[in-house]
């Protein structure tokens, strides 16, 4: 595994982290509410062969500073990404988004219609705007609650099973649940206010660029339906579904995600 050490740009007054690895056609990656950049690690090493590839840490994450909004709209996040990558000169990447991340990089999508020259959604939130206000705020609370009491350390120890299928190891338990447990409480609460507030799928029709929409078969948070609703409603999508896995796909099943994604990064990387 190669080891990276994070990196920090100065992006609007704000600071930005991120991780970066080789060069050629850029591909961008945005991790989910209770990961970090490093979760793409296994990617990063090996799709760096090939692309100039960088994971960021979202707003409120690692280093990268809180955003302003006190009620931060999935908007914020893709508008903290466009900053980044006009930093970091960064043009028409493919956008890989896995879960929070995938909201973010659908968002993007649809407000930026020219900046990315591809899209990956893996394990799709769609956000939970859909729905009444007190049913959001019941959602919302309910897990805002968790952390109050328990703290990210306990946070992570009740929430990081659920992202994993009966087929990961210890090991890999293990990693998921000190990764979250890492994670700052700010960001944390920012990101779920976001979730609680997005609807993914008003948006999604606006995308008009080449998109994959992926997820594990055994996918208990973002289940496969959800994720063939989006690519559904997305006028250039495929679906695919990637079995033995759950919501953690990039982690659980790295080799079948590099046969999924490898050939499609090939098919739209410089259009």
């Amino acid at each position: 595994m190669i080891g990276l050490s994070e990196r920090t740009v100065r992006a609007r007054n704000a600071k930005r982290a991120y991780l970066e690895a080789g060069s050629g056609p850029p591909i961008v990656l945005l991790h989910g509410i209770g990961s970090r950049a490093a979760s793409w690690n296994t990617q990063l090493e090996r799709w760096s062969a090939r692309y100039r590839v960088v994971a960021w840490e979202a707003p409120g994450y690692g280093s990268s500073d809180d955003l302003t909004a006190p009620e931060p709209e999935a908007a914020d996040y893709a508008d903290a990404l466009a900053e980044l990558l006009y930093v970091l000169e960064i043009q028409r990447p493919i956008v890989v988004g896995h879960s929070l991340g995938a909201l973010i990089a659908g968002t993007f999508a649809a407000r930026y219609p020219d900046a990315a020259c591809g899209l990956a959604l893996l394990s799709v939130a769609c956000g939970y705007g859909h729905l009444s206000l007190i049913d959001r705020e019941r959602r919302f609370s309910a897990r805002a609650d968790d952390l109050r009491t328990l703290g990210m350390d306990g946070l992570a120890e009740k929430r990081s099973s659920a992202v994993l299928s009966p087929h990961a190891s210890a090991e890999l338990r293990a990693r998921v649940r000190e990764t979250m447990a890492t994670l700052r409480e700010s960001g944390y609460l920012a990101a779920l206010r976001m979730l609680t507030n997005a609807d993914l799928l008003a948006v999604t029709p606006k995308i008009r660029i080449p998109t994959l929409v992926a997820c594990g078969a055994e996918d208990a948070v973002t289940p496969p339906e959800q994720n063939r609703r989006v690519a559904a409603s997305i006028p250039s999508a495929r679906f695919k579904l990637i079995e033995r896995a759950g919501h953690a796909v990039t982690l659980e099943r790295p080799d079948e995600l590099d046969a999924l994604l490898l050939p499609f990064f090939a098919s739209v990387a410089g259009s």
